[in-house]
C-alpha cells in the first residue's frame, strides 16, 4: 500500500507532525505506523463501539483530510491512547 502514496517518508511524518505534533517514524526499513484501506468514517463509526473514546476530530492539513480519535480505549483493560489518521486517497496512515 506504501507505494500508493505519492509523498516521502519524510513528507509523511512532516504531515502528522504538523497536524497532531505526533509523528509515525520511517527507520531504516520499519514503520511504526500502518497503511490501511478502512476509511476515515470507518474509524469514526467503530470509535462509537469502544468503552472509551472522545468525539471523533475531522480535519484538513496540506491537501489530505485528518481525523483524531482522543483517548481511545477499543476493550476493556487496553490502555487509552490517541489515535491518528490522514488520508492519502486510497490509503490511510494511522499511528497510535
Amino acid at each position: 500500500m506504501r507505494n500508493e502514496i505519492n509523498v516521502t517518508d519524510e513528507q509523511i511524518e512532516a504531515l502528522f507532525d504538523k497536524a497532531f505534533g505526533a509523528a509515525p517514524c520511517f527507520y531504516e526499513g520499519t514503520f511504526d505506523g500502518a497503511f490501511t484501506r478502512d476509511t476515515l468514517e470507518q474509524f469514526a463509526h467503530a470509535s462509537k463501539g469502544y468503552v472509551e473514546c472522545r468525539p471523533a476530530v475531522f480535519s484538513e492539513i496540506g491537501g489530505c483530510k485528518t481525523l483524531f480519535l482522543g483517548g481511545a480505549q477499543p476493550r476493556k483493560g487496553d490502555q487509552r491512547r490517541d489515535v491518528h489518521v490522514i488520508d492519502f486517497g486510497s490509503v490511510r496512515v494511522v499511528f497510535q
